[in-house]
Formats: C-alpha cells, structure tokens, sequence
C-alpha cells in the first residue's frame, strides 16, 4: 500500500508540472500575440511618424516668412504624433488577454508531499485489525 501511495504522489507531481509548463506556454504565446500585435501597428504608424516629422521640418522652414503657416504645420505634426501614440497605446492594451497566474493556487506543491505520502501505512486492513492493544501503529 505504501508503493501505491508513492505512485501517487509521482503521478500528482507529473501532472503538476505539465499543468504549469502547459500554462507557461500559453503565457507565452499570449506573449508573442501581442508583441507581433504591436509591431504591425508600429509599422502601420511608421507613416504617420514620417508626415509629422516632415510637417515639423516644414514648420520651422515656413516659420521663416510665416508664423501662421509655421504654427499650423507644427499643430499638425504635433496631431499626427498623438494618434500614432494612441495607436501604439491601444495595440499594447488591446487584444486576447489569458489570464493563468493564480491556476496553482491552493495546490499543494509536489516537494511537500513526500512526507505526508512516505507515512507508515498498513499493508492491509486484517494487519491494522490484528494488531495488539496498545501496539504503536
């Protein structure tokens, strides 16, 4: 009976440890989803960047003969980088979420089950039965 307890205590440790590399995985293509999530939106946005600065290199140039026109281009370049931002912002907050933190809790760990597994057990319940009053068991 004792070998069948430590089989057990083996059979939960295994599937212990699968359970937790099966979610490390998922952890870590949630993982990979976003980050392949955010660099399409970065390349996206990547022209958008290129107009803003392009607006902001013509700001500084028409500031030279117009403060209106300079003022403007500068308002749009500062518009386009806030949207390129959001859209960053957004992709990074965005999509599947899993959530597999906390999937162990209130399992005991394998390494504490040892002890409670390795405890003296009859080998049968006529040697619980036969044995003498007062005997240690």
């Amino acid at each position: 009976m004792p070998r069948r307890i430590a089989e057990h205590g083996r059979s939960y440790q295994a599937s212990y440890q699968r359970a937790n590399a099966g979610f490390q995985l998922l952890g870590d293509l949630q993982k990979q989803y976003a980050a392949t999530r955010y660099s399409i939106v970065q390349q996206t946005v990547g022209g958008e960047i290129g107009a803003a600065n392009t607006a902001t290199t013509f700001g500084y140039i028409f500031g030279l003969f117009d403060h209106e026109l300079q003022a403007k281009s500068m308002a749009f370049a500062e518009a386009a980088r806030q949207e390129a931002l959001r859209k960053l912002d957004e992709a990074a907050q965005s999509g599947v979420r899993v959530t597999v933190d906390g999937w162990d809790k209130g399992l005991p760990d394998p390494a504490s089950l040892p002890p409670m597994i390795d405890c003296a057990m009859p080998a049968s319940v006529t040697e619980l039965v036969e044995a003498p009053a007062g005997a240690a068991r």
